[in-house]
């Protein structure tokens, strides 16, 4: 586009990242976000990516083995997201950091950004992937910190969930793995 300062060569480049983690080039979509970050750095008064930027670059961090700073980007980019939607990004959001505390071993904050997302359902029904997330998020909860009266429901809770049509199948895989 001829401009690397342009908001259309930030969005490719942010879709170029999403591809590369979709085929399984983690550590060079991750590459590719940090690029985008530093474009930011040096067009933004703030010296931060909008939020709207922060949500898939963050889950690639957790994917790729850096969870704090994903959980990082995610919380400073949370409010925002509240503030503005739209709901379903919300939610997203609010699941990954709970993904990314638990990878991290910190199950209350986990727990904590479990009961933030269902406390968001009073906007709607979750999409089927987002109650797949949600409970596999529970299991994973229940299961580390050995709560067995817990852990019962929140399996069941998974299952009946995974009987939901239309999941990606990582989501369901994850799911299924946790079951």
């Amino acid at each position: 586009l001829g401009s690397e300062a342009t908001l259309s060569s930030q969005i490719e480049l942010e879709r170029e990242g999403h591809l590369l983690f979709q085929l399984g080039r983690i550590s060079e979509a991750i590459e590719v976000d940090r690029e985008l970050f530093r474009r930011f750095a040096d067009t933004e008064r703030s010296g931060t990516p909008p939020s709207r930027f922060v949500f898939r670059a963050a889950w690639h961090s957790i994917v790729g083995g850096n969870a704090e700073d994903g959980a990082t980007w995610l919380r400073r980019a949370l409010p925002k997201y509240e503030q503005d939607g739209p709901e379903a990004t919300v939610r997203g959001v609010t699941l990954d950091l709970a993904a990314g505390l638990v990878v991290q071993a910190r199950y209350a904050e986990a727990r904590s950004m479990l009961r933030r997302f269902e406390a968001r359902l009073v906007n709607g029904p979750p999409r089927p992937w987002q109650r797949v997330e949600a409970t596999r998020i529970g299991v994973e909860i229940a299961l580390h910190e050995g709560d067995l009266a817990s852990l019962g429901p929140a399996s069941d809770a998974l299952e009946a969930a995974l009987s939901a049509d239309k999941l990606s199948h990582p989501i369901a895989l994850q799911g299924y793995l946790a079951a």
